[in-house]
């Protein structure tokens, strides 16, 4: 009699981390005005299909290898991605809509902000995985505060702060997605501790 063969899902987080990571990085770039890039724009790509689709479709998966923590990550960062796109998107007409561009900055920056309480509430929860994940949004929590403060109160340096913010988190993040990559295919393991102790189980 045969077995049916067993299925080996794939690891999706390498890829949905690599697509918060570049898109963190590019934002980033712009932020800090690398090579004299000033506008947003070239994000909007980026945040629809590789911050946006990629990472959803990741955190789809997850979800289908029952990993709660990874799935809500993944999918949320979908979607902010993907809104941050059409807010920059010129065809959206949601810049427009403003008359007063400073009101426009204080939307931002309340976008931002709401982003930043969210974050926080996947840092906290990130304890109970592993120190990279940690740090990586601890460091998106401190440069979506950082764009927020900045915004709601017209200060450059704010946010340019938050681009460097933004690039050392890229930064982590890669780190991350190179260590599950690295690890699945056999080639080097770089540490990635977790913040999971195995405890004594107590004598009955």
């Amino acid at each position: 009699m045969r077995h049916p063969p067993q299925h080996r899902y794939a690891d999706p987080a390498p890829l949905s981390i690599f697509c918060f990571g570049t898109t963190v990085l590019l934002l980033s770039l712009i932020n800090v005005h690398a090579r004299g890039v000033t506008h947003a724009n070239v994000v909007i790509g980026l945040g629809f299909f590789m911050g946006g689709l990629g990472q959803m479709i990741g955190g789809i998966f997850e979800f289908i290898l029952g990993n709660t923590f990874s799935m809500v990550t993944f999918i949320a960062f979908g979607g902010i991605w993907a809104t941050l796109g059409i807010v920059l998107s010129p065809w959206s007409g949601i810049e427009e809509a403003y008359k007063d561009p400073k009101e426009f900055n204080q939307a931002l920056g309340l976008m931002f902000m709401s982003w930043f309480a969210f974050v926080v509430c996947l840092t906290i929860a990130s304890i109970r995985t592993f120190v990279g994940y940690f740090i990586a949004l601890f460091l998106a929590g401190l440069t979506l505060l950082l764009l927020g403060c900045g915004h709601m109160v017209n200060n450059p340096g704010l946010l340019k702060a938050g681009g460097w913010a933004g690039l050392v988190c890229a930064g982590a993040s890669y780190y991350c997605a190179a260590a599950a990559l690295f690890r699945e295919v056999g080639l080097v393991k770089l540490p990635n501790r977790s913040l999971i102790y195995n405890r004594t189980p107590p004598e009955s």
